[in-house]
């Protein structure tokens, strides 16, 4: 998508809506709840949205500011910078959206996601753990993570240095497939250090 190209019609109102600060999945599902789609939600007064439990009057107002010209900036800057990385939003209509978040109590509006998208419906195995593991510690989460990857799982975990960078490495290493789920936004690498899993 041209970065000038408008944002399909049902994206950029769930991007409005899920960029707000301070607004996660329970209270996005809460407003919808309230006014029955997003369309109408971002339509609502900062008073009306204040009336839905849990919305005090200044989130009230940041929710109500994402459907006039600062959503909209919001909006087109983000969809610049996914532009700019070969990334893409994908919402819960979207096919590429994982069927396993589905199924949890509140997924995920909007999901920011680069690479191979397919690798979101495979099967895959999450291996986690400390930043600051031990020589063994480390060994034990390559190792395993290398054979899962042999036997055609992919290896899903944060990014992050320790445990996660092993078990990212290691299946990379064995030809396998790797998903990493980010504490921080896809636009930056971190920790730098772990530049080489990320590309």
């Amino acid at each position: 998508m041209d970065a000038l190209t408008p944002a399909p019609p049902a994206l950029e109102p769930a991007l409005r809506l899920a960029m707000v600060p301070g607004v996660g999945p329970g209270r996005i599902a809460a407003l919808l709840a309230r006014f029955g789609c997003v369309e109408r939600v971002l339509g609502a007064s900062a008073r009306e949205v204040a009336g839905v439990p849990g919305f005090g009057r200044e989130l009230a107002g940041r929710v109500a500011a994402a459907g006039g010209a600062e959503g909209g900036e919001r909006v087109r800057r983000a969809l610049e910078t996914l532009e700019r990385m070969d990334a893409r939003a994908i919402t819960v209509d979207d096919a590429a959206y994982p069927e396993a978040f589905r199924r949890l109590p509140d997924p995920p509006f909007v999901l920011f996601a680069a690479g191979d998208l397919s690798l979101l419906a495979c099967p895959g195995v999450g291996v986690v753990g400390t930043r600051a593991p031990t020589e063994y510690g480390r060994r034990a989460a390559a190792r395993l993570s290398h054979d899962l990857a042999r036997a055609g799982y992919g290896i899903i975990s944060g990014m992050a240095k320790g445990i996660d960078a092993a078990a990212h490495g290691a299946a990379l290493d064995a030809g396998g497939a790797t998903v990493g789920v980010l504490g921080h936004g896809i636009d930056r690498i971190y920790p730098a250090e772990n530049r080489r899993l990320f590309l």
